[in-house]
């Protein structure tokens, strides 16, 4: 028996290279084959040792033999070796390739007269590396039979051999080829034993600094691992761990490999990282099967370990089916052959797939079918039914088994009609189903999605509405890259500039998403990534020609309809709130120059725009402007969305005014030094006595709020001013009502009701005491216009009071003509009696006919009135609701200042006070400034004299208090105290004019008094007068 060991002779070789000049010493690796007797193997060891150093010739190289060792032992048996390593050594990968039967097996058994098969340390390092040369890059260094690549790689390996064989354990250096970018030479090392790091550090600091290039280099087998072996089970918790001697590297970074994908691992929700090396798997999946790599690096140097993890997976999502849905015995008096499939997403897994019935039995097994469009695997069998057992409902359950026995199955209950069972008929696409069942239909094929169409069919065997999981395939594939993305899969900034570059293409047409499941997953998508980002890993602004694109086109005015599902109108509001806060956190993650935003390089896109800014701001998106103090913290963004209004929640009491944008600083401060001033165009101008509010959205409470922030009251009607102290997304509120004074209607009811009813009682005293009183043209003049001023303010306080108690849309326009009528009428009776007061102060020996008077009085106070009233109702659209009244009062509209048909009231009015006023003036010009003759008819004289006083005290009578309408109108109820006082005293005073006018114009008039007075005592005493008038008169016939 002979036995042929392979030996391994450590030798340190005198060099010469001639190309470099350079003379150095260098450890090299020799196999040796030794075939002797079994039994002198020791001996023969032992000699060599003895031997040590020995000096070799290896041709012209003189080589120093240092250390031997036997790697591999073949023991030679006829035709056969059998050969097995020794300790510390292990297959070669080639064996693998030359003896397939020796992989991964202790012993190999080969052919005798073959090479025996080489075992190789288990310790040794794999050294690959870059060298990159300031040469140019020629076509001969692509082809290896080339003189120049020939040249190239002899030069190039004996310069780095000469510094890299200094190694212990150098084994062999190889040139792979040449890549352009300069030229860049590719190379591989292997070494036997593990380096010294900062020894391996200097001689790459040497090579670069003798080349002249830079060297970049990565070991593997420097670095050691924990890691289990074999199969892990699914959904289990597992550690991998990597240590490295050289700790002046610090922590490691960790990367996955599956198939030709490379993807850098981060803490996530199924991963997390523990300094200095050491990754745990929450929940090992399909996602995290591969090959890991942890990685040591500084400078040009990467050490790194690599370690398969072989996961035995399990189904996350089983969807089984049968086809039909339904089955219907009703066709056959027999059993039906029902097609059966489970669906799972494919993979390599060798599943044992098994399958269990309950009232039906298994007539054939199918081999499984893949889909590659949506990457699924099919189990599929057909079962038999039996329609003559209608007291069992049939199911069958499909079982998934891995390689470590885990169980995932899913179980179908088949809807079978059967005879007598209540049924929904068939409808268009959907088929007859069964009663409290649910049917489904696939997705429509118009445009690959995932999901279903699944409709219910109610106990009664009516249909429900359809209700839609189908999201378009594209935007599914970049939700599950998300979900990836957030668990740990993947470096942040790369998958989020390929996640939004495809999001971007996905939803430029809207009408390929134009359902709430697409506006979900997409809303979701923003959220996921946002969520996603990592403390201190910024997205620079080249992000953002794909970010806000996507943004955009989901608030597009063609897919709000979709933002909410059918039935669920408050998902609308939650998505809405989704879609603001996630572009906060994305904005806040990009990098953005303030100066690539200024100006015309704002990016604005059709509903979303953004700016930057630093120091003293004053940016504009769409039409709000942001103005700044001074700050030193960071660049703000500013961002506006067009139409996300419509889409956030509303508030019960106000309405949302103005586009929603969100200011944020990059560096994550959210308080400002000093307030920030927002410039709000409004959508609708501000109504007068309309509260607004400066809001922003707390994501904490979910509504809005106005903490830290106020209306700045100098704002237009059409603008709002906000300022803040702190940052995050604002709007403006305008409230849905008018401030509403507390009191003010009971006020008015009360003040009415005495009005009307003074009115009346003033209306029969003048009936009573006419003849008595009315003695002169003056005071006929006097009792006529006060006549017909109590007789129109009673009619207009009448309508106005009976409006306010029948609220009746019908009648609301002619309600507003006859209190226009009137009160204007009252206004220009007033006109008559102030004018002719006055004439009658003026030209007190010109008296005017009674006839005149009334024919001008008439006029003016009934005709002037009733033509207004006619224009006005004409010009304003005839009378039209909102245009020539405001159907929530009854009452003249008014718009603006000069700006609806409450100015043909307030102009005359207005006129008419002012000239009352006017007329005020001269009487208590003429009071204080007597005249010293008097005029002959002293009576008149007296009686003008009482009149003028009783203006003076009693201005109501002119109307004078109605100049407080004018500042009811021009005072906003929202500047606070003065335009509380001004509404409450006019409502006060005017509601009770009635009330003034009886004691002004009646009681004040002192013949009134009397004429009452006698009237009254002479009732009490008229009976026996006259009975004694009788009997005088008797007497003297």
């Amino acid at each position: 028996m002979w036995l042929w060991p392979i030996m391994t002779l450590y030798a340190l070789v005198m060099l010469r290279s001639q190309a470099t000049s350079l003379t150095g010493n260098s450890t090299k690796m020799y196999y040796a084959d030794l075939v002797m007797d079994n039994g002198t193997l020791q001996n023969i060891m032992d000699n060599l040792t003895r031997l040590f150093p020995l000096d070799l010739y290896i041709g012209t190289t003189h080589v120093v033999v240092t250390y031997t060792n036997i790697t591999t032992t073949c023991d030679i048996r006829g035709e056969k070796s059998y050969c097995q390593c020794s300790a510390q050594y292990d297959w070669d990968s080639s064996v693998c390739d030359v003896y397939p039967g020796c992989c991964n097996q202790l012993q190999c058994t080969t052919n005798a007269s073959l090479s025996a098969p080489v075992c190789l340390p288990k310790s040794k390092v794999t050294v690959t590396g870059s060298l990159t040369l300031g040469l140019l890059y020629t076509t001969d260094l692509s082809d290896p039979t080339s003189s120049y690549y020939k040249t190239m790689v002899q030069q190039v390996q004996a310069n780095l051999s000469q510094i890299y064989s200094q190694c212990s354990g150098f084994d062999s250096l190889t040139i792979t080829g040449f890549r352009s970018g300069s030229v860049i030479v590719d190379f591989q090392m292997i070494v036997n034993i593990p380096l010294n790091s900062t020894q391996f550090a200097n001689m790459t600091s040497t090579l670069e600094a003798n080349l002249n290039g830079s060297l970049t280099v990565t070991t593997v087998g420097m670095v050691t691992y924990q890691a289990p072996v074999g199969p892990l089970c699914y959904n289990a918790n597992q550690n991998l761990e990597c240590v490295f001697a050289d700790t002046t590297f610090g922590n490691c970074s960790w990367t996955l490999s599956q198939g030709n994908s490379t993807v850098n691992i981060v803490n996530g929700t199924e991963v997390t990282l523990i300094s200095p090396c050491t990754l745990t798997l929450l929940k090992t999946s399909r996602l995290w099967r591969g090959n890991y790599t942890c990685s040591f690096s500084k400078g040009p140097l990467s050490h790194k370990a690599i370690i398969d993890v072989d996961i035995a997976l399990l189904p996350e999502q089983i969807q089984i089916s049968n086809s039909p849905q339904y089955p219907d015995c009703n066709a056959t008096k027999n059993t039906i052959e029902l097609p059966v499939s489970c669906a799972i997403q494919n993979s390599t897994e060798n599943y044992n797939v098994t399958w269990n019935t309950t009232g039906c039995s298994i007539r054939k097994t199918f081999s499984d079918v893949v889909n590659t469009l949506f990457s699924l695997r099919m189990s599929n069998v057909t079962v038999s039914i039996n329609c003559s057992n209608s007291d069992v409902n049939p199911t069958v359950t499909c079982t998934y088994i891995n390689r470590k026995s885990q169980v995932a199955n899913a179980t179908l209950t088949i809807p079978v009609i059967y005879a007598g069972t209540i049924v929904c008929t068939a409808d268009s696409i959907w088929p007859k189903a069964k009663s409290n069942t649910t049917a489904i239909l696939p997705c429509p094929a118009s445009i690959p999605a995932v999901g279903s169409w699944t409709r219910n069919c109610f106990a009664n065997g009516t249909w429900d509405q359809l209700q839609s999981t189908c999201v378009n395939l594209q935007l599914y594939n970049l939700l599950q890259d998300a979900l990836d993305l957030a668990k740990g899969h993947g470096d942040y900034v790369t998958a989020a500039f390929s996640i939004f570059d495809s999001l971007k293409n996905s939803t430029d047409n809207s009408s390929t998403i134009n359902t709430h499941e697409n506006i979900n997953a997409s809303v979701n998508i923003l959220w996921i990534v946002g969520n996603a980002s990592k403390p201190n890993v910024m997205l620079n602004d080249s992000i953002l020609p794909t970010l806000l694109p996507s943004a955009s086109n989901l608030l597009e005015d063609s897919l709000h309809a979709v933002w909410a599902p059918k039935n669920t109108s408050n998902v609308s509001a939650y998505l809405s709130v989704l879609y603001l806060q996630s572009m906060e956190k994305l904005i806040q993650t990009v990098q953005l120059n303030s100066s690539s935003t200024s100006g015309d390089n704002t990016h604005k896109y059709p509903n979303v725009q953004l700016t930057s800014c630093s120091g003293i701001c004053n940016n504009t998106v769409f039409n709000v402007s942001v103005s700044t103090p001074g700050q030193t913290s960071g660049n703000l963004n500013i961002i506006g969305y067009r139409t996300l209004d419509n889409l956030l929640p509303k508030d019960d009491k106000m309405n949302l005014n103005s586009i929603v944008m969100s200011t944020m600083f990059q560096n994550n401060v959210t308080t400002l030094t000093k307030e920030i001033a927002i410039t709000f165009s409004l959508i609708s101008g501000r109504l007068q006595d309309y509260e607004m509010d400066c809001v922003f959205w707390n994501f904490i409470t979910m509504t809005w709020s106005s903490e830290g922030c106020y209306w700045n009251k100098t704002s237009s009607k059409d603008q709002m001013i906000c300022i803040c102290n702190h940052l995050t997304s604002f709007s403006t509120l305008m409230s849905k009502s008018p401030i509403v004074l507390p009191y003010l209607d009971e006020i008015t009811y009360v003040g009415l009701a005495a009005s009307i009813s003074s009115l009346i009682v003033c209306l029969i005293i003048e009936f009573m005491v006419w003849n008595t009183v009315v003695k002169s043209s003056v005071s006929h003049f006097r009792h006529t216009a006060l006549v017909n001023i109590s007789l129109c303010l009673l009619m207009g306080d009448s309508v106005f009071l009976v409006n306010s108690f029948y609220e009746n849309q019908k009648w609301c326009c002619t309600f507003t003509v006859i209190k226009h009528f009137f009160y204007l009428s009252m206004f220009f009776w007033m006109l008559c009696l102030s004018t002719m007061l006055l004439h009658q102060l003026i030209f007190v020996f010109h008296q005017m006919r009674k006839k005149v008077y009334l024919t001008i009085s008439i006029s003016i106070g009934y005709v002037c009135p009733l033509i207004i009233v006619l224009l006005t109702y004409k010009i304003y659209n005839d009378g039209a609701e909102n245009v020539y009244y405001n159907a929530r009062s009854c009452w003249l509209n008014y718009i603006s200042p000069f700006n609806g048909s409450i100015h043909a009231f307030i102009f005359p009015v207005l006129t008419i006070v002012f000239i009352n006023f006017f007329s005020m003036m001269v009487v208590i010009t003429k009071l204080l400034r007597p005249q010293v003759s008097e005029g002959s008819k002293g009576d008149q004289k007296e009686m003008a004299k009482s009149i003028l006083k009783a203006i003076v005290f009693l201005t109501p009578i002119f109307g004078v208090t109605w100049i407080l309408g004018f500042f009811v109108l021009v005072l906003d109820l929202t500047e606070g105290f003065w335009a509380y006082f001004v509404n409450y005293a006019f409502t006060i005073i005017n509601s009770l004019q009635g009330l003034l006018i009886l004691l002004t114009g009646c009681f004040g008039e002192k013949k009134v008094r009397d004429a009452l007075l006698q009237r009254f005592t002479s009732s009490t005493t008229n009976p026996s007068k006259n009975e004694n008038s009788t009997k005088g008169s008797s007497f003297k016939k």
